[in-house]
């Protein structure tokens, strides 16, 4: 794989062989650094978990990457998730960007947002 500036990773984990940088920001983990997984959860308690734990670092972390974003350049978020997964995680992400940065147009994959 070639290192590609405009997609970064949001997982917790990386596939073998990804030279992706990492965006660990937005990876799904609480506050005090333990993951949140997605099986054995509903999609609500998963929400409610992830939003608290994007809560925890919104003005340190998150705010200052949403205000470097370029409306005008295309950023692409990758969570690795089969695509026929009905949700995950990158879909909380989008609606973060929509929800603080207006200007900039989200794209889902394969017509995701899902049930969140």
């Amino acid at each position: 794989m070639h290192n590609r500036p405009n997609q970064q990773s949001i997982a917790r984990w990386q596939p073998k062989g990804s030279d992706l940088s990492e965006l660990r920001l937005l990876a799904p983990f609480r506050e005090d650094g333990s993951p949140i997984y997605w099986q054995n959860i509903t999609p609500e308690k998963y929400r409610e978990e992830y939003m608290a734990a994007i809560g925890s670092r919104y003005y340190d972390q998150i705010r200052p990457w949403l205000q470097q974003l370029k409306a005008s350049e295309s950023v692409t978020l990758c969570c690795w998730c089969d695509e026929t997964r009905t949700w995950c995680h990158g879909t909380l992400v989008g609606r973060i960007i929509e929800s603080g940065r207006p200007d900039i147009d989200v794209v889902y994959l394969a017509g995701r947002p899902g049930v969140f």
